[in-house]
């Protein structure tokens, strides 16, 4: 029972995956991040200031960037595209349970942003060496936590993509994206503002969103200090959790959906 229900897994992430490499959207976002990385070696030239520290910040901005275009186009198509070409009827008249299909194309998206990021992160990585820059433990730390915001931000994406449309999956998931690397300045403006109203809406943005700088570490990688393990090990868990609850929500949601 396992293995089958692993093995519906592995084939709808790899049809997700290799249907995804096809893309012509796909493609491009790769093609664009790659030459933005490439045009920071001119932008850094033209900057006034630290040229390495030019070339680090758009490096980690085109990262994270690739990956948040990366999930709002998935996440936008995936459910959505098989309910309208009615290949999710096909799919769950098999002994495909909707878990199965949600957590398949989850992980399918999984495959697709690790291929980016695999790419990307190695033309980042390039570009630092062609520039003399030191690639430390901090960059590869740094990185790893750019991709681990990735996969939460699928999770949330899967979760949007039950119960909403196009554009309101994507609205709620950029706001997601940006808000929660706000979310200290939210709390700060709750307890500067003097509107009962509007102190009330940012504590509850506060409470509801995930707090994304807690896994956010470019700012040691680009002053070289370390990172503590507790750090890594709250972030890992952070995500986890967040990851864990957001596709279960998703999978009730999913599963109480008429779609027949």
């Amino acid at each position: 029972m396992t293995y089958t229900w692993g093995f519906q897994i592995w084939a709808l992430a790899r049809h997700v995956w290799i249907e995804a490499l096809r893309d012509r959207v796909i493609q491009v976002l790769c093609v664009i991040g790659l030459t933005l990385q490439a045009f920071s070696i001119v932008l850094s030239r033209m900057a006034i200031g630290s040229h390495a520290r030019v070339i680090q910040d758009m490096g980690f901005w085109v990262l994270w960037i690739s990956g948040l275009l990366g999930v709002l186009y998935l996440g936008s198509n995936l459910v959505r595209m098989e309910i309208q070409n009615r290949t999710v009827y096909l799919i769950l008249s098999r002994p495909v349970t909707r878990s199965s299909f949600l957590l398949g194309k989850f992980c399918g998206m999984i495959l697709v942003l690790g291929t980016n990021f695999f790419i990307l992160s190695l033309s980042f990585i390039g570009v630092m060496l062609l520039s003399g820059i030191e690639v430390s433990a901090q960059h590869i730390l740094a990185m790893f936590f750019i991709f681990v915001e990735w996969v939460l931000l699928a999770a949330f994406s899967i979760f949007f993509a039950g119960f909403t449309s196009p554009l309101l999956h994507n609205f709620f998931l950029t706001g997601v994206a940006f808000l929660g690397h706000w979310c200290n300045d939210l709390r700060l403006f709750a307890k500067n503002t003097e509107s009962q109203v509007v102190k009330g809406i940012l504590n509850a943005l506060y409470f509801v969103l995930p707090n994304l700088e807690s896994i956010n570490f470019r700012e040691a990688a680009l002053y070289g200090d370390p990172v503590p393990n507790a750090l890594l090990f709250s972030g890992v868990l952070f995500a986890a959790a967040w990851t864990g609850t957001l596709l279960f929500a998703a999978a009730t949601i999913f599963s109480g959906r008429k779609i027949f």
